[in-house]
């Protein structure tokens, strides 16, 4: 089976030894990881590998089962059909998720965004924030 990011990679060689818990070397890898994962439902995934910052106040703000709910709504309301990496730099990955709804009455509408990650060691690479910005 190919890998959900799109890397062209069998996900057994690409994402899933990540999702495993195998480390990551640089920010890239953890943000198709990431990709990967809303795409498989992986909900622990992506808050594990939030910030610590993140997930305190995201905990805070929402409440822990509010927060997986939210991820899981939109990993199985969405069609993850495509990801291009725009620039890849120290700390940060600027991407473009290439993505459609499923939800009912708004299927097939075309819900794409490009983003700019931030990412932190603590000591292992963890998404810290995002500046999304709608495709034109």
């Amino acid at each position: 089976m190919k890998c959900p990011c799109h890397s062209q990679k069998e996900y057994a060689e690409c994402c899933k030894p990540i999702h495993e818990g195998a480390s990551v070397k640089e920010p890239e890898a953890l943000m198709r990881a990431r990709y990967s994962a809303y795409a498989k439902g992986l909900v622990d995934f992506i808050i594990e590998t939030s910030a610590d910052a993140l997930r305190k106040k995201t905990e805070k703000d929402e409440g822990l089962e509010s927060w997986k709910a939210g991820i899981l709504a939109f990993s199985k309301t969405t069609d993850f059909y495509g990801l291009e990496i725009i620039e890849a730099k120290g700390d940060s990955v600027t991407f473009k998720a290439l993505l459609h709804s499923k939800i009912e009455g708004q299927k097939g509408n075309d819900i794409s965004f490009q983003e700019k990650s931030l990412f932190v060691k603590e000591p292992n690479w963890r998404y810290l924030s995002g500046e999304v910005r709608e495709t034109p």
